[in-house]
Formats: C-alpha cells, sequence, structure tokens
C-alpha cells in the first residue's frame, strides 16, 4: 500500500471512532436523571452549566495530540492566543524531546 492509502485509512478509522464515541455520548444523554450509569446517578449539563466557547476551545485544544484532531480541528481555530500559545509550546516541548532522543 503506498503512504496516502495508510494515512487514508487512518483517518476512516479514527472517524468511526468519533462515530462511536459520539453515538456513546447521545445515547448517555438520552438518559433521564434517574438513571443510574454504573451505580452512579447521572446529572445532565444544562445550558448554564456548559460555556460552549470553552468547550470548543477545550475541543481544539485537546485534539491536538492526534493526527486525526489535527486534521480535522486545526489550531488556527483557537480564537483564545493564551491557549494557542499554551498548546504550540507544549507541541515544541514535545518536538524538542523527540529530537533529542534522536527521533
Amino acid at each position: 500500500m503506498s503512504a496516502g492509502t495508510w494515512s487514508d485509512l487512518y483517518a476512516w478509522e479514527k472517524a468511526a471512532d468519533v462515530r462511536r464515541y459520539l453515538e456513546r455520548l447521545e445515547r448517555r444523554l438520552q438518559e433521564t436523571e434517574d438513571d443510574p450509569d454504573g451505580g452512579e446517578p447521572f446529572t445532565r449539563f444544562t445550558g448554564s452549566d456548559l460555556d460552549g466557547q470553552k468547550v470548543a476551545t477545550a475541543a481544539v485544544a485537546f485534539a491536538q495530540q492526534y493526527r486525526a484532531g489535527k486534521l480535522l480541528h486545526p489550531i488556527d481555530q483557537l480564537k483564545d492566543e493564551a491557549v494557542k500559545a499554551e498548546v504550540q509550546a507544549r507541541e515544541e516541548r514535545t518536538r524538542a524531546f523527540r529530537d533529542e532522543l534522536g527521533g
């Protein structure tokens, strides 16, 4: 197989993983608060509990750890410059560490 084919396969596998996680999240969100989740009561987040911009920022920032995440959520999507700088600094530290290891 060519390198392009392997990267396509990787992307499709990651997309399938994302679909499974979203389906699991959807099932969980459809539970009522009275339904136990592994013996623990499930408390649903409400609109007042979430800040959509913070959730989006966290999703993009954490996605940068993964090849598929970088493709799906480019770092340019980060609006918060402090978060963007920290993500870039983390990537630079990782790159420097790999260079020190000879890889």
